[in-house]
This record gives structure tokens, sequence and C-alpha cells, in this order.
């Protein structure tokens, strides 16, 4: 299980340096179900609401941890839930497996309130004015070098007014610098909605 986890991406991964860190509210906790409609009114738990496409609005709650597993189930077949793969950690901590069941994640809401994007992404952002592009975590590791530097591995999905648009993510590495020797799940509002994602946003380099 560990390899399979591990191992998400052959693709060469490439180094994202840090960029300025947007001023961090504090989000509000109860996010809604996914596809519910609520009152209006329920929009002035958010801190931060930002337009994105089509009416939507990027903002972040509460991980949403049984969205979160459904979409793992999905990408990878032996994923059983959280709790089951966090037994699987490397003894020397090497190998972050922190699924941040506590932690604040990305999601999209419309202007009722309805969830379009479940609060489980690590980066979102518009692509074109009626579609966007979201992930969501897998593993993390340590490079294990002289400067602050690890490798984190997530999984990618499109998404539009409707929701996401792939039932399964597609995978990708990312190699940060400069924030830290391990993936924390704080970092993920910390450094903005655009952090993590993957490079040319999924399309293949020219």
């Amino acid at each position: 299980m560990l390899a399979a986890l591990v191992g998400l991406c052959a693709c060469a991964p490439k180094e994202r340096a840090q960029t300025a860190t947007p001023q961090r509210a504090t989000a509000k906790r109860g996010s809604a179900p996914l596809g519910s409609a609520v009152n209006a009114a329920s929009l002035s738990r958010y801190d931060t609401l930002i337009p994105i496409l089509d009416g939507l609005l990027l903002t972040y709650d509460t991980f949403d941890r049984a969205q979160y597993e459904q979409l793992m189930k999905v990408n990878i077949p032996v994923f059983v839930s959280i709790d089951s793969i966090q037994a699987h950690r490397d003894g020397f901590g090497l190998f972050d497996f922190d699924y941040s069941p506590k932690a604040n994640k990305w999601g999209v809401i419309d202007s009722t309130g309805r969830v379009v994007v479940p609060f489980v992404c690590d980066g979102i952002k518009a692509t074109s004015p009626h579609e966007g592009i979201c992930s969501i975590y897998a593993s993390s590791f340590s490079l294990n070098t002289g400067i602050p530097r690890y490798m984190y591995k997530g999984y990618w999905y499109t998404f539009d007014k409707n929701g996401l648009r792939l039932s399964k993510g597609k995978a990708f590495d990312l190699r940060l610098v400069f924030i830290a020797d391990f993936h924390r799940h704080e970092f993920v509002i910390s450094e903005g909605p655009q952090r993590y994602l993957p490079e040319n946003d999924g399309r293949p380099a020219k």
C-alpha cells in the first residue's frame, strides 16, 4: 500500500518557490452537505468569499472527510479510510501521510450557499470563464536537503458550476522550496488557493 500511495505519478517533478502569503482569516466550522441548498444568509459565516467563475465563490471551511475518502477510494483502489492509512506512516518520518482530519480546506459554493466543490481541496483556481481546476492531497515527504524543501503529491480535477467534471483525479507532483522540510495542513490556507496545483494547470508542457 505504501508504494502505491507514494508512487502516485511518474512525471518529472518541478520546483515551485514561495510567493507572498495572503492574509489569513479564521474560517467558521460546519460546511453544508454537497449539493444542498441553504438560505443565502448562511454566507455570512464565511470570512473569505472570492468570486471565481459563473457567479461561484471560492472559500474555505472544515475539511469534509467523508467526501475526501469517497474521492480517494476511486483514485487508489486499496485506500480504505484516513484512519487505516495513518497506520502506514514511515518509521523515520520521511513519508508524511497527513490527511488533515481537523484542517480547513478550500471549496466552492454558489450565491445561495450550496456547495459546488466540497471542502477537500488544497488548491483551486479558474482556468476559463466557465471552468476551473482543483486539487486534493495524497501524500508528501521531506527531501532532506540543506534548504527547506519537500515533495507534495496530489490529484487534480476540473470543475464547473455543476461540480467536479472528473470522477477520478489525475496524479501530479510538486517540489516545494523555502516553505518547510515537511508539509503541514495549515499551509493549505496560509499559502493561498493557487499554491498546491499542477504545473501548467495540468496541461502538457509545450
